[in-house]
């Protein structure tokens, strides 16, 4: 084969996505045609679980939440830990580069994003998107013009509410544009029937060798996702690196089931 055939038949494997150029350890792989989102956790980045192109859903749970049903918090820690250490790693930031946070509900606190999201070349002042829609259908509608605009690299929305006729819109605008779409849903709703690609559940764990709470240690279950095994768990811990911070830790007890054996002693 002529060496102008083979460069040539290499361009088109990297458009197509089939090979990809490596880009340090923690270089983002295609999932088939789609690149992959990272927590630089090889336990779970292999499972290649957060394709772009695709919807995925997030919940924080903890016994407050499970009980009232009418207050809840996103898990705005670890889906920008997320967006950090994908931006980091990723080959396609120079084609797209805006992140949409739709619904004041979802948005970070700007300590949170200076945090985690410690970029080159990038920065969530110059490359972030706020908005917050009056209500469900203005915020549907926002989500999906963001997911179809070319430029976007991802969008984070206030999911609670929206139905599987809904989330199954969300797919097929984020597909049209390979984007990447977070729904952050209260606990209660991660059960429902949705089009989602995957369902993340949070729990924040207890630091048992401190004897206090720690905000920055999470309990991650992978409750479903297309094409694998579920559901899946790992426990995760925040150190402060440049290459992004989380990293597997022993098992501990979620803060939930500590305090119910506490109520049993």
């Amino acid at each position: 084969m002529a060496l102008s055939m083979k460069t040539s038949l290499l361009k088109q494997l990297l458009n197509e996505g089939q090979i990809w150029l490596a880009q340090g350890s923690h270089a983002l792989a295609p999932c088939g045609h789609q690149t992959c989102a990272s927590f630089t956790v090889p336990a779970i980045d292999e499972l290649r679980a957060l394709s772009f192109g695709s919807v995925h859903e997030w919940s924080l749970a903890n016994e407050l939440e499970c009980k009232s049903k009418n207050i809840w918090y996103p898990p705005s820690f670890i889906t920008s830990a997320v967006l950090g250490s994908t931006l980091r790693s990723s080959r396609i930031l120079q084609q797209k580069s805006l992140v949409v946070w739709i619904g004041k509900k979802i948005w970070p606190t700007p300590f949170l994003l200076q945090r985690t999201l410690t970029v080159k070349d990038w920065s969530w002042r110059s490359h972030g998107m706020f908005l917050d829609p009056k209500d469900k259908e203005e915020r549907l509608w926002s989500i999906i013009q963001f997911l179809h605009s070319p430029g976007v690299f991802a969008v984070f929305a206030d999911g609670s509410g929206l139905n599987f006729i809904a989330t199954r819109r969300l797919q097929l605008a984020a597909q049209k544009n390979n984007a990447l779409c977070f729904l952050l849903r209260p606990p209660w709703e991660l059960e429902r029937n949705s089009s989602a690609h995957s369902k993340w559940k949070i729990i924040t764990l207890a630091d048992t060798q401190h004897g206090e709470d720690n905000d920055e240690r999470w309990h991650i279950e992978l409750v479903s996702g297309k094409g694998i095994l579920t559901p899946l768990a790992w426990d995760l811990q925040w150190t402060e690196n440049e290459q992004g911070g989380l990293h597997l830790v022993e098992k501990s007890l979620p803060i939930v089931r500590e305090r119910e054996l506490a109520r049993q002693a």
